[in-house]
């Protein structure tokens, strides 16, 4: 009976024991949990704060995309409308640019005619000669007569057509050959100056 009764007392004492240990693994699990259940949670806090700090600042920057977007859209518009003005500008440019031109190189063609017309020595004999040319056809006509025979060899300078404008040799032309055509080889240009 004292023997197993030391059994008893020797197997209640490994129980305790063993329980007493069991509790201090238990308790030591618990706390390690606990210890990593914190740290969980602050891990999983931290990525939620950052992870809300990117949305943010993803939201932020999307918003920005879209007023850049909004702002190269506007920009490219007006790009367009000024360089549709531009080429209208440049159009209207290009023409009046053309007229004035044009206009300058009428008038300068003008002035210049009517100066190498009043600068020519002929331009006055010209005029003389139109005027003469009528008085005289008019008041000898019934007296000249053509000469008869042969044609009379004129060795008289001949009137100078290509010292004058083309407008004044035409002229000068037509009126020495109406001359000739009314009164023969014997007209001379050079008879209606007298």
């Amino acid at each position: 009976m004292e023997c197993a009764g030391r059994a008893l007392e020797f197997w209640s004492y490994q129980m305790l024991q063993e329980r007493v240990y069991q509790e201090h693994m238990a308790k030591s699990l618990s706390d390690e949990n606990n210890g990593l259940n914190n740290e969980l949670d602050r891990i999983i806090h931290d990525a939620n704060t950052e992870f809300a700090v990117i949305q943010d600042k993803l939201s932020a920057l999307q918003l920005e995309h879209e007023t850049l977007q909004r702002k190269n859209h506007d920009l490219m518009e007006a790009y367009r409308e000024k360089a549709r003005k531009s080429t209208k500008t440049q159009e209207l440019y290009d023409r009046l640019k053309k007229r004035t031109l044009l206009s300058q190189v009428q008038n300068a063609a003008s002035a210049s005619v009517e100066q190498s017309y009043q600068r020519s020595p002929l331009s006055d004999t010209v005029a003389a000669l139109a005027g003469k040319l009528d008085n005289n056809v008019s008041r000898n006509h019934t007296a000249f007569q053509a000469p008869r025979g042969p044609p009379v060899m004129d060795h008289r300078p001949q009137f100078p057509y290509s010292n004058m404008p083309p407008m004044q040799a035409n002229a000068a032309r037509n009126m020495d050959q109406q001359g000739r055509s009314q009164y023969g080889n014997g007209w001379d240009s050079n008879l209606a100056q007298d």
